[in-house]
């Protein structure tokens, strides 16, 4: 099983000893986006979770985490996805640390796991009144020659268009898409860091950048020594090329304050659920009340040795959740 740790929410940055509680008790609950009153009871062991993969746009608060992680059974079997931006922190991203802080994190953190375990994400792209192609070159370069020799590869993204941003956000037009992959591709052959596209429909290749999926089964088999047999993710955008992973996150919790962000579309009710966020509890935010139903997930290892022996895609409803806080 490949953990995404996660796509709806920043669990590095702000829910980080919650997770490494719910691996040590060996299970969590994740609510069904669509119906919060069903909850998948997902089983954490280090048999069966491959690969844990960290999306964040700050991995700061993770670094002192890092050696109880190893602990409990998963040294070597982690790596961290980091979102760095050409915006300002007091601008488009609110709740972020400044910008020179967040590189410091990724160099330390790319000390202590090796840069083929920290990718850099620099996304999302967006051209508006307020930003040209040209400007995101411009940062991209900058980053890029801070981070070069601290990652193997750059992933990039165009803004995607979502109601609740408003109009301050359109799409990308092919030709701005075009003038800002050129230079990014010109910096990219200039520093030797190749760079990718996430879940982008527009051929970029004679620029130098390919399509690539974030979550890549075959560069997480050789990162822990073993192939992995990992179908194609379902649910995700057109173009992801993603393998197929367990997310353990839930949307609007994260209080990074990103303006662009698709994943909160209530800064106010992310604050209410962090709020109500209990890292003993076997939810992100709250506690199951009792009355939901429980699916139990058993994914099993991905480890093609083992693929045909694990659980695999089974199911089983189950009536009682483990439980409450009054348990506790």
């Amino acid at each position: 099983m490949i953990l995404s740790v996660s796509r709806r929410t920043d669990i590095p940055a702000f829910y980080g000893a919650w997770f490494l509680n719910r691996l040590e008790a060996g299970w969590l609950l994740v609510p069904n986006p669509r119906n919060p009153k069903r909850l998948n009871r997902v089983e954490l062991t280090p048999e069966n979770v491959d690969m844990i993969v960290f999306l964040t746009k700050n991995p700061g608060p993770m670094l002192g985490l890092l050696d109880r992680l190893d602990a409990l059974g998963y040294e070597g079997r982690y790596c961290f996805q980091v979102s760095l931006t050409a915006f300002e922190s007091r601008v488009e991203e609110k709740g972020l640390p400044p910008k020179a802080r967040l590189v410091e994190y990724f160099q330390e953190l790319s000390r202590r796991l090796g840069p083929e375990r920290v990718d850099w994400r620099f996304d999302p792209i967006m051209v508006n009144a307020s930003y040209t192609a040209a400007w995101h070159t411009e940062r991209f370069q900058l980053l890029a020659r801070a981070l070069g020799g601290y990652t193997r590869r750059c992933i990039i993204s165009f803004i995607d268009f979502y109601r609740h941003l408003g109009a301050g956000f359109p799409e990308m037009s092919v030709e701005d898409k075009r003038e800002a992959a050129r230079g990014i591709g010109a910096v990219s052959a200039e520093i030797g860091l190749p760079v990718f596209t996430c879940a982008e429909d527009i051929d970029l290749q004679e620029f130098g950048i390919r399509p690539a999926p974030c979550l890549d089964a075959l560069r997480f088999g050789k990162i822990i020594g073993a192939s992995l047999a990992a179908g194609k993710a379902k649910g995700q955008r057109q173009g992801c090329l993603c393998a197929e992973s367990v997310d353990v996150g839930i949307y609007d919790t994260c209080l990074n304050g990103c303006s662009y962000c698709y994943a909160t579309t209530s800064r106010r009710l992310a604050a209410l659920r962090y709020k109500n966020h209990d890292p003993q509890s076997p939810l992100l935010t709250g506690w199951p009340s009792g009355q939901e139903i429980v699916d139990c997930r058993r994914p099993g290892s991905l480890k093609e040795e083992k693929a045909g022996i694990t659980a695999g895609k089974r199911k089983e409803r189950i009536n009682v959740i483990p439980f409450y806080k009054a348990d506790i």
